[in-house]
């Protein structure tokens, strides 16, 4: 049974030392190492960049963007060998994902989609009140009112606790 190829992409920073006749056999060999791992180059880009912060003492690189089609198990193989150029300063090997077809929404309006029974059990017919009802929102009592029921005698509580402490 043949495996698919997958579509990756692979971006790189190349040392900006480098002339562009340099830089072009440097993508050559990109190109030659994913032939060798039995996949191919599908679209190359190829410019000059300036990058955010400075990578290997750079602060611009060249930016080389390639599609290629390989096999999910080869893509360590070519990132193993990739780590061993020293012209590459970084580079990154992506699943390259197809471009989504936008789907019109095919919901039913929720009047015709709903019987009109199950419909009606969610409309209410009774305006909402503006005022809370006060039968159905109890409030709970203050609480000085509980205080005032467990209070006890300060007399009491140091016979209590004399006694406790001789024990």
């Amino acid at each position: 049974m043949a495996e698919e190829t997958k579509n990756y992409q692979l971006a790189a920073f190349i040392s900006p030392i480098l002339d562009e006749k340099q830089v072009k056999e440097i993508v050559e060999k990109v190109k030659k190492l994913v032939l060798d791992n039995g996949g191919k180059t599908t679209d190359q880009k190829i410019s000059k960049k300036s990058l955010g912060y400075k990578i290997k003492h750079f602060q611009d690189a060249f930016y080389v963007l390639l599609n290629i089609d390989l096999l999910p198990e080869k893509v360590t193989d070519l990132n193993a060998k990739l780590k061993l150029e020293n012209d590459i300063l970084r580079f990154m090997i992506t699943i390259s994902s197809p471009l989504r077809k936008e789907k019109k929404p095919t919901a039913k309006p929720l009047g015709k989609a709903l019987k009109p029974d199950i419909v009606d059990q969610f409309i209410s017919k009774e305006p909402m009140p503006l005022e809370p009802d006060p039968k159905k929102d109890k409030q709970p009592e203050p609480k000085a009112a509980k205080e005032e029921k467990e209070k006890v005698d300060l007399a009491d509580l140091d016979k209590k606790l004399d006694e406790i402490l001789n024990e």
